[in-house]
Formats: C-alpha cells, sequence, structure tokens
C-alpha cells in the first residue's frame, strides 16, 4: 500500500538537485516538485522537473508495479517512452 503524504511546487530549487524521474539536472533557481510519501511501509521523497511529474501522473501504473529512479525520459510517461523505443 502506498500514500502520498505531499506535493509542493517550488518556485525556485535553492541548489541544483537530480531529478528522480529523468536523472537530469534542476539547475538553482529552476522550478520543481518535490513529492513526500510511503511507499509499501517506508518513508520516501522525490524531486520532479514540473515535466517530469506530469509525466509521472500520467503514466498508467496498472502496466507497472514500479520505477527505476533516473531511468525515465524526460517529460515523458513510461508508455510514450516504450513507444518510441
Amino acid at each position: 500500500m502506498s500514500a502520498i503524504l505531499s506535493v509542493k511546487n517550488v518556485k525556485k530549487t535553492r541548489k541544483s538537485q537530480r531529478c528522480d524521474w529523468c536523472g537530469e539536472r534542476i539547475k538553482s533557481g529552476e522550478p520543481s516538485v518535490t513529492m513526500a510519501a510511503i511507499w509499501e511501509g517506508d518513508f520516501s521523497s522525490v524531486r520532479f522537473h514540473p515535466e517530469c511529474k506530469t509525466a509521472w501522473s500520467a503514466t498508467d501504473w496498472k502496466e507497472y508495479e514500479e520505477w527505476d529512479c533516473f531511468d525515465q525520459h524526460r517529460g515523458k510517461t513510461m508508455q510514450d517512452a516504450e513507444a518510441e523505443e
């Protein structure tokens, strides 16, 4: 079981961070989205580019049980990325 605890839109990221969806850098001063959740009983938090958070949200999770950090395409759902391959 999982539960999303919070989603926060950050207008300006304070320091350079790595996007947990695509692995590209979110530079200092750029917008980002942070999300905190309980996943299978463990607390976790992630940071996304805004377009990567949109892709995460639009991914059809009935097809996938989980996703690997830094392994997706920027701004693309898992289905869209597979269709291009």
